[in-house]
């Protein structure tokens, strides 16, 4: 018995049929160069569809700072006392200053600039 007619026997249950061969398939530079394309457009899709939505925070009118740089022997919570309008709290204070100059610890250095919050008159 042949190899073809024994592929044929275990392909289409020992009949005549027809028989479908694994053809190997070459894909050309420009068949890659559109898989490519075509993958890349489907990921950003898919990331502009699924992806993590984040939204701008802001107030609604802009924050007015002033520069302070930092002098030897100034502490943070000794500037905020300074600066804190009479009956505020000056935890506030440090809070803010802390926040808008996205600081982690307390810790100042000398010659350090910090962006100040300023209180508008009313």
């Amino acid at each position: 018995m042949s190899y073809e007619r024994r592929f044929r026997s275990r392909r289409a249950g020992g009949s005549d049929g027809i028989v479908v061969s694994g053809a190997a398939y070459r894909v050309t530079t420009a068949g890659k160069i559109a898989i490519t394309v075509a993958a890349t457009l489907i990921l950003c899709l898919v990331v502009t569809v699924f992806g993590p939505v984040s939204k701008a925070e802001s107030s609604e009118t802009p924050q007015q700072v002033a520069v302070y740089q930092v002098q030897p022997g100034d502490t943070l919570w000794g500037y905020a006392t300074q600066i804190t309008p009479a009956n505020a709290d000056v935890r506030q204070t440090v809070e803010d200053i802390m926040e808008l100059n996205d600081l982690q610890n307390p810790q100042l250095y000398v010659g350090q600039r910090l962006l100040i919050p300023v209180e508008e008159a009313r």
